[in-house]
């Protein structure tokens, strides 16, 4: 995005924010602009918005015992396209680290991805079979997982006897104290 002023008092994304209602200008963290979409980035939630009127919100729903959204949730994953952006400026033709793509390619891969599958509702009944076949697909792998979750759930779990408490307890004491032993050895090293 280019920059329209450097001022303090100058907001660079007014004109982008303009096009999505009902942001508290005070909780944006974050506005990029992929082109065909923008990604605005506010403290609880994410906002992807397209150039065609399409507006996807999400909320941090699933967090991890730090607060952090988990990085499995659709707000992670557009966090994670906007950190993509910031760190691929400046290092677009370098490769992406255990890789053999460049930064530049990665980032367009995550772009078309994310534009991909959320942008579908768009085109969804376009075609009718193409609707019927992708909806099927869905509800079939909803079933499957349904019952991936019905059998952990029935799975009966074995309940620990008095003789594992007790050697779960004692190899614990053993590990405390092979720990303190450690540290007490490289004490008298140095």
């Amino acid at each position: 995005m280019a920059k329209v002023a450097s001022k303090k008092t100058v907001d660079n994304n007014a004109g982008l924010l303009k096009t999505i209602e009902g942001i508290d200008r005070k909780k944006v963290v974050c506005v990029e602009d992929f082109g065909r979409f923008i990604i605005v980035l506010l403290k609880d939630e994410a906002i992807f918005h397209t150039h065609i009127g399409l507006e996807v919100r999400c909320k941090r729903w699933i967090t991890n015992l730090e607060g952090k959204a988990n990085d499995a949730s659709l707000f992670m994953w557009l966090a994670n396209l906007v950190d993509m952006k910031h760190e691929t400026k400046g290092k677009e033709n370098l490769k992406f680290p255990e890789t053999d793509t460049t930064y530049a390619d990665m980032l367009d891969s995550m772009i078309i991805m994310t534009e991909a599958n959320l942008c579908h509702p768009t085109t969804a009944f376009v075609d009718m079979d193409e609707a019927v076949k992708f909806a099927n697909e869905r509800l079939n792998w909803l079933l499957a997982k349904s019952k991936e979750l019905e059998n952990t759930i029935n799975t009966t779990v074995k309940e620990e006897s008095e003789e594992d408490l007790k050697k779960n307890f004692e190899d614990g004491q053993v590990a405390i104290i092979a720990e303190q032993v450690a540290k007490e050895l490289k004490k008298d090293e140095v």
